[in-house]
C-alpha cells in the first residue's frame, strides 16, 4: 500500500512526514558514484499541493532525494506547479530536466523515473513520466532529457535518502523549507 503524506499547509506549523532511508554498516549503498543509475516512485498529487505565496514553507513536492541543493552531491525528483523535474549533481556539475507533462491531481497515478546515463564528457539525465491506469497498467511514457557534466555523485555516509520531503544531513526534517509532498507515494526505488 502507498504512503499517504500530509495535506498542504501554508504555514510552518502544518504536519510534516518524511520517510528516511539510511545505510547499515560502513558501505554506502545509496551513492551512485560514477555509475549509471535510476531512481523514482509512483505518485498521485492531492488537489491542493502548492500555494501562490512565495513565503510558504510547504511550496514544493519532493518525491525522492538524497543531498540538498548546495551539497557536493544530490539527486532528486520533485513536482512543482504539477510539473515533475529531476536534478543530479556531482563533482563536475549539475543537470536538471523538467517534464513536459503536467500531472492531473487527485485521481491519476504516475510513475516518475530519473536516469543518469554515463557519457564522455557529458552525461545524459532523462526523466520519464508514465501514467498508471486504475487497473495498474502503464500508459504511454513521455521522456525528456538534457546532457551536461555531472561526474561522481557521492555523499557522506550518514546523509539519508528521503521520500516525501526534505531532510537535513542529520536526518531531521528541514522545517524551514520542508518541500512536503502532498499526496501519496508508492514503489520508491533506487537502482
Amino acid at each position: 500500500s502507498s504512503a499517504d503524506f500530509p495535506a498542504f499547509a501554508s504555514s510552518g506549523s502544518g504536519r510534516r512526514a518524511v520517510v528516511r532511508v539510511t545505510n547499515a554498516g560502513s558501505v554506502d549503498r545509496l551513492a551512485p558514484g560514477s555509475a549509471q543509475f535510476s531512481f523514482g516512485a509512483d505518485v498521485v498529487l492531492d488537489a491542493t499541493s502548492a500555494s501562490s505565496s512565495s513565503g510558504s514553507t510547504d511550496n514544493g513536492n519532493n518525491v525522492i532525494q538524497r543531498g540538498l541543493y548546495n551539497d557536493a552531491g544530490q539527486f532528486k525528483i520533485q513536482v512543482d506547479a504539477r510539473r515533475p523535474s529531476c536534478r543530479i549533481k556531482g563533482a563536475s556539475g549539475a543537470v536538471e530536466v523538467t517534464s513536459r507533462v503536467s500531472l492531473t491531481p487527485d485521481i491519476q497515478w504516475y510513475r516518475l523515473r530519473c536516469t543518469r546515463t554515463v557519457g564522455s564528457p557529458n552525461d545524459t539525465v532523462s526523466l520519464t513520466v508514465t501514467p498508471i491506469s486504475s487497473s495498474g497498467e502503464l500508459g504511454a511514457a513521455v521522456s525528456d532529457s538534457r546532457t551536461g557534466r555531472v561526474g561522481r555523485t557521492g555523499f557522506a555516509l550518514g546523509v539519508p535518502l528521503s521520500v516525501g520531503g526534505k531532510l537535513k544531513s542529520s536526518g531531521a526534517i528541514n522545517s524551514s523549507s520542508s518541500d512536503q509532498f502532498n499526496g501519496r507515494i508508492d514503489n520508491a526505488v533506487l537502482q
